[in-house]
């Protein structure tokens, strides 16, 4: 298992300036302390590639970098191979309570995709839940078709939630799609039955926005929006949703991050991209909410009595808004049963744990773990996650298929 918590957390795999490096978490990740160990060629490609992984559209100028460096020596716990899904960009992984596993599949670039399919003991994959579910092209109707998968949740009770942002492409206006509008879709997975769905309205989802990652517990639904930057919270029982966090200055990504791989910025200043509030986790006394933006560096927290207050201002919301920490730029965020929290850190080909008493450890450090995202655990203990070279993402040298991983966190042996 991972090593014992510690007050500072090395990074080992850093660039030859910093090498062997410890990051002082009081000070707080930032940027330039996080690096990539393999320069990459053209940073504008990664920038590009970071827009397809978020549903953003903005696009940073070219920035011409060195050759590739050395990629990392695997540590900590080894990684396994589950199934591996050639041709397919994965986007996020979900584990049903009696342990099936389920992909999310975004249409980024106009790419055509099922949206969501289960993997097979055997490692094929078949379109789940299957059906008029995965037939979507434009000009159809999208009440009933996944258009724009973009993350997949399970939950105890045995169902699979499903965020469609509902416009198909990175790049394409909102206007183009005018009958097309995000919605959260909740799928029996013992029946293999959608059973419901929850329709965005403009009122949450204003021109401009985008949706991410969502929780759920028995009263309400909470999905990311990392467009402008807020938390839509759906009443379960009343349907109403409520757009939150809009304007708090916790939400929003700061503009003076520019994420360092092999010590070269990801974007020319002033074109990083801005993507907002979009990993949030329910902690382990289901009363509070973690969230953050995808580059960090602070980890914020707030309790879902306050949240679900509607009679909070959003000036009242901010101020009870707390600060849990310093985090890196991360493209997945899940919780134990023990109220550890697992980061997916992007700029470390490495799953991270941040330990409930405030300690950090690495979970596994591996080449292939390569732009890992959204992670789920199994009934089991084991922790999963997809990995994709996503578009424009430069391959330093890794040019291994979209494939979904698990590490040993529950099995003994």
């Amino acid at each position: 298992m991972g090593s014992a918590a510690a007050k500072k957390l090395r990074f080992p795999f850093a660039p030859p300036t910093e090498a062997g490096r410890e990051i002082d978490l009081k000070s707080g990740f930032r940027s330039r302390h996080v690096a990539i160990g393999g320069s990459l060629r053209r940073l504008g490609r990664l920038a590009i590639g970071l827009m397809f992984a978020t549903g953003l559209s903005a696009v940073a100028a070219p920035l011409e970098t060195p050759h590739p460096g050395p990629l990392p020596t695997p540590a900590g716990e080894p990684i396994e191979l589950v199934a591996t899904l050639p041709g397919l960009l994965l986007n996020g992984v979900a584990i049903s309570p009696t342990g099936r596993i389920f992909v999310s599949l975004p249409r980024w670039a106009g790419t055509a995709t099922p949206g969501v399919v289960e993997v097979l003991p055997d490692g094929s994959y078949r379109p789940f839940p299957g059906g008029k579910w995965h037939e979507w092209r434009p000009g159809m109707p999208a009440s009933q078709g996944f258009v724009a998968v973009r993350s997949i949740n399970a939950d105890s009770d045995g169902n699979l939630w499903v965020v469609d942002e509902g416009q198909p492409s990175v790049g394409v206006k909102d206007t183009q799609f005018t009958d097309v509008i995000p919605k959260i879709v909740q799928i029996d997975v013992a029946r293999g039955e959608v059973v419901d769905s929850y329709p965005l309205s403009r009122d949450v989802a204003p021109p401009g926005a985008k949706f991410g990652h969502m929780r759920v517990d028995k009263n309400y639904l909470y999905v990311t929006e990392p467009g402008l930057g807020s938390l839509v919270v759906i009443d379960r029982k009343t349907r109403q949703a409520h757009r939150r966090l809009m304007n708090a200055k916790a939400a929003k990504a700061d503009p003076t991050i520019n994420p360092a791989f092999a010590g070269v910025p990801l974007a020319r200043p002033g074109q990083v991209p801005q993507i907002h509030l979009d990993h949030i986790e329910i902690d382990a006394t289901g009363k509070k909410l973690f969230f953050m933006t995808l580059f960090g560096p602070t980890l914020f927290s707030i309790e879902i009595a306050d949240l679900t207050d509607w009679s909070l201002s959003e000036q009242d919301l901010e101020r009870r808004i707390s600060v849990e920490g310093p985090v890196p730029p991360a493209t997945g965020l899940r919780r134990d049963d023990k109220g550890d929290l697992y980061i997916c850190a992007i700029t470390e080909f490495a799953i991270l744990r941040r330990k409930h008493d405030g300690g950090w450890d690495v979970v596994s450090r591996d080449p292939r773990i390569y732009v890992p995202n959204s992670p789920s655990f199994g009934p089991d203990g084991d922790l999963y996650f997809p990995v994709s070279l996503l578009p424009g993402f430069p391959s330093i040298g890794i040019n291994g298929p979209s494939a979904v991983y698990r590490i040993n966190l529950g099995r003994s042996g």
